[in-house]
């Protein structure tokens, strides 16, 4: 579970990096600024990437004719350093949820070692958690993760070599992106859409690098969840400095999410879960967004060290698989 956790992370991950297809507007194409923008990176030592999340939506249900709506709200802050070579990683942050006035959220620590010579990945976590007025003072967790299986289902056999390959390379060729781009005083603003749909191939490709230790059930909840691709979208957006074509920021949200037709393919989920043809009246949900967007800023080569704190040293040695998988588990019990 996790691996496949670690595959939908870098292929997310491969959007923060611009690559080009076609341009509007500008006197240079998107291929040429984001190529530029691609050979600045290529040559940063180090980043430091404030950003902020953002989900706003609601919960409608109707039911013996009464309609209850929960809104749903939360934001995070996050403040990730990271040296390139060797690839170490230090993230700080605060997160808050809000659902039926019902108050959530904690503090983040958390510190990520690559090990490019064995291809494994440390991760060094504390979480101190408040809910209403209680707070809990979260402990060290600390676990290992091989990336060998990942890392060959992009054709790499290194972290060095996945970090080098262009976003293009890392998507496949299959992925296409229109691209739009419009000039500002001092920046190139580059935007796009993705049809989460396209990247599903790659996804699929990334989970059976490893499918082997999947059963029957979880290949069918894996084929389940690329089903809830489809209707998804990802707007990306960049700024890039026009004299240095350094990336300054990007914006990226899902709110152009067809939800008529996500919420037409959870209709039959939850028909199964009340048991159709009884004589229990089954409920109407229905999802609503408003918001789900991430805006991150960049700034370059001034993270000089990355330590991880020493009380860490005595981290609680956790398998993020089994947690993983108790989790899966709960929730089909339920």
């Amino acid at each position: 579970m996790k691996k496949r956790m670690i595959a939908l992370s870098v292929v997310i991950g491969a959007l923060c990096i611009p690559f080009g297809v076609s341009a509007e507007d500008s006197s240079l194409s998107a291929t040429d600024i984001l190529d530029k923008a691609n050979e600045y990176q290529q040559s940063v030592t180090s980043m430091t990437m404030p950003m902020t999340m953002n989900f706003a939506g609601a919960l409608k249900m109707s039911m013996s004719g009464m309609e209850l709506t929960m809104d749903a709200k939360g934001s995070a802050d996050i403040n990730a350093e990271m040296i390139v070579e060797p690839m170490q990683m230090k993230m700080t942050g605060s997160m808050s949820f809000d659902i039926m006035d019902q108050s959530m959220g904690g503090n983040l620590e958390s510190y990520i070692l690559v090990d490019d010579e064995n291809n494994l990945m440390d991760l060094y976590q504390k979480v101190d958690y408040k809910e209403d007025d209680t707070e809990t003072t979260g402990e060290w967790m600390h676990d290992q993760q091989d990336l060998k299986e990942i890392l060959e289902a992009f054709g790499v056999s290194s972290i060095k070599e996945l970090q080098s390959l262009s976003t293009e390379d890392a998507l496949g060729e299959d992925i296409k992106i229109e691209w739009a781009v419009a000039e500002q005083d001092n920046a190139y603003e580059v935007s796009g859409k993705l049809a989460f749909a396209d990247l599903k191939s790659l996804i699929q490709q990334s989970v059976e690098a490893q499918s082997g230790d999947m059963d029957d059930e979880t290949k069918a909840a894996v084929e389940l969840v690329y089903g809830f691709m489809d209707p998804i979208s990802v707007n990306i957006s960049y700024v890039i400095n026009k004299d240095t074509f350094a990336t300054e920021s990007i914006h990226m949200d899902l709110n152009d999410t067809d939800m008529e037709a996500l919420n037409a393919m959870i209709a039959p989920l939850i028909e199964s879960y009340y048991g159709a043809g009884d004589d229990e009246e089954i409920p109407e949900m229905v999802l609503s967004l408003e918001d789900i967007s991430i805006d991150a800023t960049y700034t370059y080569n001034d993270v000089a060290e990355i330590v991880v704190p020493s009380e860490a040293s005595s981290a609680t040695e956790i398998d993020v698989d089994e947690l993983m998988n108790s989790a899966v588990d709960s929730v089909e019990n339920n």
